[in-house]
């Protein structure tokens, strides 16, 4: 969901997986169907997806959800889309990150009509917990600190499978990284 350019589902090809994408921007989709012709990408709201019932394996949502008008329906959706073994990555932002903290509560930058949202680790826990999923694991975003290790290693570093503990403690992380499966 928000697939955008479709960066994801180019990852996703070295799988071998069927690859669906949805993005509220032509634009977004336009483009990443010249970049991913054999994939199934469409214009299109995650609080009405264009799916049948119980159709995917995986879903993913990076750094969208906290955009999103309606997130009760978008997760209704999500659940309503997905086989009953699904896995479900989520990246979204975190209330307590010092980010979001100072440079958007302090300094009064939050941009409502842009929908931007943040919770807790807590907040979002309970969010799912009302639509039926459990939290498999959850990390901090690797973003950050893959970076930091591609400066040091001046270029060099090119392991990005693998998941690194963070700098920071989780409740501070600048983005949560939530896998989620459905209640039995």
């Amino acid at each position: 969901m928000a697939c955008g350019l479709g960066r994801m589902l180019e990852v996703s090809q070295l799988y071998k997986t069927n690859n669906y994408g949805i993005d509220l921007s032509e634009v977004a989709v336009e483009k990443a169907k010249l970049k991913l012709p054999n994939d199934n990408i469409v214009v299109g709201n995650a609080e009405q997806l264009p799916f049948e019932n119980s159709t995917f394996d995986y879903v993913t949502c990076l750094g969208s959800l906290e955009r999103m008008i309606d997130k009760k329906s978008v997760l209704q959706e999500i659940d309503r889309v997905t086989k009953p073994d699904a896995k479900i990555c989520l990246m979204v932002r975190n209330a307590n990150s010092w980010r979001w903290i100072f440079t958007k509560k302090m300094l009064f930058t939050i941009n409502k009509k842009g929908h931007q949202d943040a919770k807790t680790y807590q907040e979002w826990k309970s969010l799912f917990d009302q639509h039926h999923f459990i939290i498999e694991t959850c990390v901090a975003d690797q973003w950050p600190l893959m970076k930091i290790k591609k400066i040091i290693s001046f270029g060099l570093f090119k392991n990005y499978k693998k998941v690194s503990k963070s700098l920071v403690p989780l409740q501070f992380a600048n983005e949560f990284i939530f896998i989620l499966k459905k209640k039995s």
